[in-house]
């Protein structure tokens, strides 16, 4: 955990694909997975806790979607990234909902698409880090 890079949490309600993702990404250099939560309101409990650089957040769980998550890690960390993580198309969310997150990505999508996606948001870890 005291690697440099860019500094991610992923939230899925589902453990398998949680810890899919935290296995990938945390095998790239540059990409530290710091923190991992099931549900949206350990999401937004570890973000205020981690400060983290990226969020990986999916839409459907229980205790709290990821929207109102989403919602709530902007008021608490405006300046983490957030890409929302679906098994719906984009178009089947509420488009207001989708614009305040940084980036979207249905699941399955290729993994180095995904890494890319996290790269592209946060090139640079951000100060201090």
């Amino acid at each position: 955990m005291g690697r440099r890079g860019t500094r991610v949490v992923v939230v899925d309600d589902s453990p398998q694909l949680r810890d899919l993702l935290v296995l990938l990404l945390d095998d790239e250099d540059d990409i530290n997975v710091v923190g991992q939560a099931a549900d949206g309101a350990a999401a937004v409990r570890l973000v205020e806790e981690l400060d983290p650089d990226v969020v990986l957040l999916d839409v459907a769980m229980p205790e709290m979607d990821g929207l109102e998550a989403l919602h709530r890690i902007r008021l608490i960390a405006p300046a983490t990234r957030v890409i929302l993580l679906s098994g719906y198309p984009k178009s089947a969310l509420r488009p207001a909902a989708v614009a305040e997150a940084d980036d979207y990505l249905e699941k399955g999508v290729a993994v180095v698409e995904l890494i890319e996606r996290v790269r592209a948001l946060c090139p640079e870890p951000r100060p201090g880090r």
